[in-house]
């Protein structure tokens, strides 16, 4: 079956941002179609993971972040997708063994479970853990924020999954994860707070 793809209008009604703002974030590649666009009549595609990536921008913008910090997250954003699709293992796979090494428990135990279920052969499982432990180690920030990317959350969910930007420096924005702002932010007069449970919901699972 045939990922979903969704054209312009789709993007713009899903979000809630008028096709002009759409326009803007197209032209400062904010926004990334998978085709399209590069003639009269042919209509940009976008992907769930483009649409899901307007989302985080439409939640910023709807508190006021200005351009410069949109744009500085959106290219960390599309260098994460950029460096995510070229992974050779399953989405879920990423998703299960980044949580666990988030929760200090990052052990093959996860690729076992995975091969008793009939998941992966022990080749893959060996292959796998083999590559995301090296993942782990020089590109840990992008494992984990393709693995939030792709996520299976649900707004009713017990525990809900923030984005929380962090611009306590100047000209500096980090992005810090979690299910509540560290100590850090509490004390600042603003903390952007996106809520990826939410704004992911009108987008499926990126598998």
């Amino acid at each position: 079956m045939d990922a979903p793809t969704y054209t312009r209008r789709e993007v713009s009604s899903s979000v809630g941002v008028e096709d002009d703002v759409l326009s803007f974030w197209l032209k400062r590649r904010l926004l990334v179609p998978i085709s399209g666009g590069d003639g009269r009549g042919n209509h940009r595609k976008f992907d769930a993971l483009q649409g899901r990536i307007a989302a985080i921008l439409k939640a910023m913008r709807d508190v006021g972040t200005n351009i410069s910090v949109m744009t500085r997250l959106a290219d960390k954003i599309q260098s994460t997708a950029e460096f995510g699709r070229s992974i050779p293992v399953a989405v879920d796979h990423v998703r299960r063994l980044s949580l666990s090494r988030g929760s200090g428990q990052f052990e093959d135990s996860e690729l076992c479970f995975a091969m008793r279920r009939g998941e992966l052969t022990e080749c893959e499982a060996t292959r796998y853990f083999s590559l995301i432990l090296a993942l782990s180690s020089r590109d840990a920030d992008k494992l984990d924020l393709w693995s939030d990317l792709c996520s299976c959350v649900s707004p009713k969910d017990e525990g809900q999954w923030f984005w929380f930007l962090d611009q306590s420096e100047p000209d500096t924005t980090d992005l810090v994860r979690g299910y509540e702002p560290p100590a850090s932010l509490r004390h600042q007069p603003v903390t952007v707070a996106i809520n990826l449970a939410v704004i992911f919901s009108p987008f499926p699972v990126i598998t």
